[in-house]
């Protein structure tokens, strides 16, 4: 995994080498990071955050913040640029990508 920093009772901080990001481990097991965003088919750099069990709840890439829906892996809300090359916020029904609405 690279360097680990652990403090008694504290979250865990490590940096990997070998996948380009830095994260730091609360005590529940949920991480947030920055650089390569785990699981992206194109390679994405940003900021995120994985629930305890490494699911992808939120990215920020390229100044847009993308939330998901881990129970169907899908992108429900989304702020800044959105599918149609406005700017704003868009939040889409249970079951459906933002993209989907546009």
């Amino acid at each position: 995994m690279g360097v680990t920093n652990t403090r008694a009772g504290v979250d865990t901080a490590y940096t990997s080498t070998t996948d380009g990001r830095l994260m730091a481990v609360n005590s529940d097991g949920s991480k947030v990071g920055i650089g390569l965003i785990p699981n992206s088919a194109t390679g994405e750099f940003g900021f995120f955050g994985l629930d305890s069990s490494d699911n992808l709840i939120f990215k920020i890439v390229n100044g847009v913040y993308y939330v998901y829906d881990i129970a169907n892996d899908k992108n429900i809300m989304q702020f800044g640029k959105l599918p149609d090359n406005t700017y704003g916020f868009a939040v889409a029904k249970q079951g459906k990508n933002v993209s989907e609405i546009f």
